[in-house]
């Protein structure tokens, strides 16, 4: 969200200067990685500078259920929250990135 010039309209560049929007605020496409944009501000016909922004992307934790319960992850079933999977209950290890299950629990 651009903000600070009374009365101007707020033009969105790529990181390489083609226009992309005009607003307040611009709502990125799905990211995978830190991405840079200009905005500029125009009052009465003229535009100032761009000014580089960026949006930032933060990877998340890759949790691993416990299937079998056995108080190991399973690999091969990489989750990205505990609380998403359909069965449990479970709790988050959060030292080495396992979701355990209760024993004898479903």
């Amino acid at each position: 969200t651009a903000s600070g010039v009374s009365g101007a309209t707020y033009n969105w560049y790529t990181s390489s200067g083609v226009y992309i929007i005009s607003g307040t605020s611009y709502t990125t496409p799905s990211l995978n990685s830190t991405t840079t944009y200009r905005v500029s501000a125009t009052v009465s016909n003229c535009e100032g500078p761009q000014i580089s922004t960026q949006a930032l992307v933060t990877p998340g934790v890759t949790w691993y259920p416990d299937g079998d319960r056995d108080g190991f992850r399973d690999s091969a079933t990489p989750t990205i929250s505990c609380e998403d999977l359909s069965s449990g209950p479970w709790t988050q290890s959060v030292n080495n990135d396992n979701c355990i299950g209760q024993k004898g629990t479903d």
